[in-house]
């Protein structure tokens, strides 16, 4: 009877994982910085997040949605209270995945399509150095309507266990940069809770709290 029990609580908690989750902005990667981390061929993800700001100018909503489509591309949509230019188009492609324990994989994107100040597009590498450990870098350039707006990013993700994932990452704007960390929980197998704090340290105007929802499952 032990062994039984045994066996069902392990086939139960197997359900339960930590999936590739978007950022903030809406493609696949850590808090606001996207990773090298593919969706499969008709995986979708969809997540609704509300930051939590020091004035109610700083505070709003943002939903995304991402597909994996065709073979090593991930295409998005991203929609914000703020600004109000609408919704924004997010495109990865796959360059690089090899097939190591531990793999490299490289991407590059653009994020934000359509934006008049907010597009960009940038390469972004991503190393597992353990099974529950990984680090991301990347760079990226940002079209602005006077000028192109050149920056780096980097981050790690830390899997504690099947349930909770920690992530942290250093992003910009294209003038100054700021520190974000995040953790997920996954509630129910496709469901996880997400809670962000951006900008520490108020490098570009005040710390938010960020709290969201994000569902994914295969079409």
């Amino acid at each position: 009877m032990k062994k039984i029990l045994c066996l069902l609580t392990i086939l139960f908690f197997k359900g339960f994982f930590l999936y590739a989750a978007q950022t903030i902005n809406g493609p696949i990667g850590l808090v606001t910085m996207p990773s090298a981390d593919s969706l499969k061929y008709r995986e979708m993800t969809a997540a609704y997040d509300y930051k939590i700001g020091q004035t109610k100018e700083k505070e709003g909503w943002s939903y995304k949605v991402n597909l994996g489509t065709f073979q090593n591309w991930e295409i998005g949509i991203v929609g914000n209270k703020v600004p109000t230019e609408g919704m924004f188009l997010n495109i990865k492609y796959f360059l690089i995945s090899d097939q190591a324990r531990f793999p490299l994989s490289i991407a590059l994107g653009f994020e934000n399509l359509s934006s008049l100040t907010q597009t960009s597009f940038y390469m972004v590498a991503s190393k597992k150095l353990r099974s529950d450990f990984g680090l991301h870098l990347g760079f990226k350039a940002i079209f602005d309507t006077a000028q192109i707006k050149p920056a780096i990013m980097g981050g790690a993700q830390y899997i504690h266990n099947d349930r909770i994932e920690f992530l942290a990452d250093v992003n910009s704007n294209g003038t100054l940069y700021t520190g974000n960390i995040a953790m997920h929980y996954v509630i129910v197998p496709d469901i996880t809770a997400r809670l962000s704090l951006l900008d520490i340290g108020d490098a570009i105007g005040g710390s938010r709290y960020g709290l969201g929802i994000a569902y994914s499952k295969f079409l």
